[in-house]
């Protein structure tokens, strides 16, 4: 997935939540239906869906969890210092193994018979 992708992803995602947070739709005590939510359930709606972020009472309507949302949101952070950290690391590889073999070709031969 490119970056774009996901960045219009999470941007879709926060829409989606902050309209449940505006609405009050916070708990299973003020679930709303989607008509009242005035929500499309789109691909958005059910991968928030799916990791519990919105959830349905046991009276059909529907609520942001926002311990879920802040703990997917804790974990998206925690994915992108380790692909940060995970970069940095092969760049100093790199840039390790090329000093390397930059002093090792660039040494005198040894004239010994």
């Amino acid at each position: 997935m490119t970056t774009a992708a996901i960045a219009v992803i999470i941007r879709r995602e926060k829409d989606l939540v902050a309209h449940f947070g505006q609405m009050r739709a916070t708990s299973a005590e003020t679930a709303q239906s989607i008509e009242a939510l005035h929500v499309e359930r789109n691909h958005f709606f059910h991968r928030l869906e799916q990791r519990a972020v919105i959830r349905q009472s046991s009276t059909g309507l529907y609520y942001l969890d926002r311990p879920s949302w802040n703990a997917m949101n804790a974990m998206r952070r925690r994915i992108v210092f380790l692909v940060i950290g995970i970069a940095i690391a092969v760049g100093v590889i790199v840039v390790y193994t090329a000093q390397t073999r930059v002093v090792t070709s660039s040494a005198p031969a040894s004239n010994v018979p």
